[in-house]
């Protein structure tokens, strides 16, 4: 199992950084072309170093925000009155002043 998660973290690096040098048009075989073989080298640890930690640090993001979320909707139903039945009317609430703000404007 770690193993696919090694693999989906270099896969996810990959078009990380295939998408950041597509913004901001960067040519990386002229870049390799035009140096020196030292930097080649490092353009090729870095190639097997950097996809993985930009992988690894999408995952944490993503992590880190769950955990959060989860973390903030337990303290927003500790703190309403009824609990999630607190949370779904006041969430109902809010679509009904939506719909009327959008309907009436």
């Amino acid at each position: 199992m770690a193993n696919f998660s090694f693999l989906g973290f270099y896969v996810i690096g990959f078009a990380i950084i295939f998408s950041t040098f597509n913004i901001y048009s960067i040519d990386v075989i002229e870049f390799l072309i035009e140096s020196d073989p030292v930097y080649w080298l490092l353009s090729i640890l870095g190639l097997l170093m950097v996809p993985f930690i930009a992988g690894f640090f999408l995952y944490q993001l993503i992590v880190w925000f769950l955990e959060y979320s989860v973390k903030f909707l337990t303290w927003v139903q500790l703190r309403t009155h009824t609990g999630a039945v607190g949370i779904l009317g006041f969430a109902l609430f809010a679509l009904q002043f939506l719909g009327r703000w959008i309907w009436f404007s």
